[in-house]
């Protein structure tokens, strides 16, 4: 990402914004419904968001950038496991299941569709010299 933009979160779904910093899902329906994450899920669920497009997230790639870069034991049943449990919480917001789909038995694609980046331009503007 530019150094002139900082990312805040992701819009899901248009029915909930996932913070960023606080590590927080926040309905967007008006009822100030609002859930934090634990570590974990929250750098799975950023991850997903951050790879989301065209190309297959394996698991391989998932239980090496979410468990075992921070030293952590990774198997696929705590992968399945921890995605069951964002799965479920997801759903709570009523966000669609194609959110993120199971392909092959081997990793998950993002529906770019569901997912929007919320940012913020932080490049100083000059004012007055024209």
């Amino acid at each position: 990402m530019d150094n002139n933009i900082k990312l805040l979160g992701y819009r899901i779904d248009n029915r909930l914004y996932y913070s960023v910093e606080n590590k927080t899902l926040i309905s967007l329906d008006g009822s100030e419904k609002s859930i934090p994450l634990r570590t974990t899920k929250a750098r799975l669920l950023e991850y997903l968001l951050l790879k989301s497009g065209s190309k297959i997230i394996t698991d391989q790639e998932l239980l090496i950038n979410i468990w075992d870069k921070y030293g952590l034991s990774s198997s696929s049943q705590r992968l399945w496991l921890v995605m069951r449990e964002l799965k479920v919480i997801l759903g709570g917001f009523n966000v669609s299941d194609d959110l993120f789909m199971r392909v092959e038995n081997n990793g998950y694609l993002v529906d770019v569709a569901f997912v929007r980046e919320v940012v913020e331009f932080t490049r100083k503007v000059k004012t007055g010299d024209r």
